[in-house]
C-alpha cells in the first residue's frame, strides 16, 4: 500500500514539474516576442536604395545589439512589402520564430555607413542587401504567402519613417561590370552619361592610387600589429595590380618641414597632406581592436579591423568598412595567432573596401573627374582671369571651383571629362595665343593634380 502511494506521489510531483516547465517556456517565448517588438522599434528605415537594398538605422546602448536591430528592421521592411503591415502584426509570433529571431540568414551583405552615440544610445547606419527570394520562400512555407506570388504590396507603413519617395524604385537596375552590384544610383549615372564618358571615369577609378596608414597619435600599444596590418593590405593591393604608396615613403614625407608646419597649424590632417603631396587618390586610416585569451596551452584571438576611407584631395569621407576575423588559436604564442587573425580580417574586408571606394568615386566624378590645378606667379588679376577662361575653353571642361587666389598663387578644383594629359595639352594650346603667357610651363604633375607657372 505504501509502495503504491509512493509511486502516485512521485507521479504527481513529475506532473507538477512538467506543468511548471510548460508555463515557464510559454512565458519565456512571450518575453522573446516582447523583446523583439521592443528591439525592432529601436531604429528606423531611411531609404530603399534598390529592389533588395535598404538603408536603416539600428539603435541600442550596445553596438552589437544595435547592428542586430538594424538587421531585423531590414527583414521587417521586406516582410511587410510582401504581406502588409496588418498581417505582419497578426502573425508576429510565427514570423519572429522563422525570420526575426535569426535575421542574418536572410542577409546577403551589409555595409556600415556611419556609427555615432547620442544620449547613451549607439546609432548604426547600415546599408543592407536582403535575400528577397529567401524571405518570400519562408513566408510561403509558414502559410503567409501563396505559392507563385511574387508581387510586393505597396508599402504604406507609417511607423518606419519611410518617405513615399523612397519606396520601390521605378528605375530598372542591372549588375554593372565594375561594381558587381545591382544598384539604381550607378545605373542612373551611367544612363545619364555618354558611353565614352563612362569609360573615362571607370578607367580612372579602376586605376586609383591608394595610401594606407594609421593615426600614430591614437595608438597606445600594439604598434607592430598596425604596421603588419598596413603591410598585409598593401600586399593585397599588389596581388590585384593596384597602385599603392609605400609606408617608408609616407614616413619620409612626414618629416617634411612644410607638412609639419601645416599639420601643426591645424585644419588639415598630416595624412591628408602626405596623400596630397604623393598624389594618392584615396587614403585609408587603419584601426584594429585585438581580443585575446588563453585556455590551457591554447592562445586564442580575434581581431576587428576598421578601415576609414577618405578622398585625398578634399578629405571627404568615403565611408567605413569593418573586417571581423574568425576566432583563431595557436599552441605557440599570441603573436602568431594575432597575425593570423589580422591576415584573415584583411582578406575578408578588402574586396568590399575597394568596391565601395570605386562606387563612391565613380558617382562623385560622373560629371567630370576632379583635378587640382595650381598657377604660380599669378602677377596680376588679369592673368588669373585669363587662366580661368582658358580652363573653361578646354573641350572636356565641366566646372571649376576656386580654392584660393593671391598675387603669387591661384588654386582650383577643375572637373574635366578626360585625362590630365588631355587637359594639359588643350590648356597649352589655348594659352599659346594669350599675351603674358609666353613663359607658361608645367612645374609638377601628379596623377590627380598639376601645377603651372607663368
Amino acid at each position: 500500500m505504501k509502495k503504491i502511494n509512493l509511486i502516485n506521489f512521485i507521479k504527481s510531483k513529475i506532473k507538477i514539474r512538467l506543468i511548471f516547465i510548460f508555463f515557464i517556456s510559454i512565458s519565456l517565448f512571450s518575453c522573446s516576442i516582447n523583446n523583439y517588438e521592443k528591439n525592432v522599434s529601436q531604429g528606423q528605415i531611411l531609404e530603399q536604395k534598390s529592389e533588395n537594398r535598404v538603408k536603416v538605422i539600428g539603435q541600442d546602448p550596445d553596438f552589437n545589439k544595435a547592428k542586430m536591430n538594424a538587421y531585423m528592421l531590414a527583414c521587417k521592411y521586406y516582410v511587410i512589402l510582401f504581406i502588409g503591415e496588418q498581417r505582419e502584426k497578426e502573425n508576429i509570433k510565427k514570423i519572429t520564430e522563422n525570420i526575426y529571431n535569426n535575421p542574418l540568414k536572410f542577409i546577403i551583405e551589409y555595409k556600415i555607413l556611419d556609427k555615432y552615440t547620442s544620449g547613451g544610445v549607439v546609432n548604426v547606419v547600415m546599408e543592407i542587401v536582403i535575400n528577397i527570394e529567401k524571405i518570400r520562400n519562408t513566408l510561403i512555407s509558414i502559410g503567409l504567402l501563396n505559392t507563385g506570388s511574387s508581387n510586393m504590396v505597396s508599402n504604406q507603413q507609417s511607423s518606419t519613417s519611410l518617405s513615399s519617395s523612397s519606396t520601390t524604385q521605378s528605375v530598372q537596375s542591372t549588375i554593372d561590370d565594375l561594381f558587381g552590384i545591382d544598384d539604381v544610383e550607378v545605373m542612373k549615372a551611367i544612363n545619364s552619361m555618354k558611353p565614352e564618358e563612362v569609360k573615362i571615369v571607370k578607367n580612372y577609378v579602376k586605376n586609383m592610387i591608394y595610401m594606407v596608414y594609421y593615426d600614430e597619435t591614437k595608438i597606445k600599444e600594439n604598434l607592430e600589429y598596425f604596421k603588419f596590418t598596413v603591410s598585409r593590405i598593401n600586399n593585397f593591393f599588389s596581388s590585384r595590380n593596384i597602385e599603392y604608396v609605400d609606408p617608408d615613403y609616407i614616413n619620409e614625407l612626414k618629416k617634411d618641414a612644410e607638412i609639419i608646419r601645416l599639420a601643426t597649424q591645424g585644419g588639415v590632417s598630416e595624412l591628408q597632406l602626405v596623400a596630397d603631396r604623393i598624389g594618392a587618390d584615396v587614403y585609408t586610416v587603419v584601426d584594429i581592436a585585438i581580443n585575446k585569451r588563453q585556455e590551457s596551452n591554447r592562445y586564442i584571438a580575434q581581431v576587428n579591423l576598421t578601415l576609414k576611407m577618405f578622398e585625398a584631395a578634399t578629405a571627404r569621407g568615403l565611408g567605413e568598412e569593418i573586417g571581423i576575423s574568425d576566432e583563431l588559436f595557436s599552441n605557440s604564442s599570441f603573436d602568431v595567432v594575432i597575425r593570423a587573425c589580422i591576415d584573415n580580417a584583411v582578406k575578408k574586408v578588402m574586396e568590399k573596401m575597394i568596391k565601395s571606394v570605386q562606387y563612391k568615386m565613380f558617382l562623385a566624378f560622373k560629371d567630370g573627374i576632379r583635378y587640382k590645378v595650381v598657377l604660380h606667379n599669378v602677377q596680376t588679376t588679369k592673368n588669373r582671369l585669363e587662366f580661368e577662361q582658358a580652363i573653361m575653353k578646354t573641350k572636356g571642361f565641366r566646372s571649376l571651383k576656386p580654392i584660393s587666389a593671391t598675387k603669387d598663387e591661384a588654386s582650383y578644383f577643375v572637373y574635366y571629362m578626360g585625362t590630365l594629359e588631355e587637359f594639359e595639352l588643350e590648356l597649352f594650346k589655348i594659352l599659346a595665343t594669350v599675351g603674358g603667357f609666353e613663359n607658361f610651363d608645367e612645374v609638377i604633375k601628379r596623377r590627380n593634380s598639376i601645377e603651372f607657372k607663368i
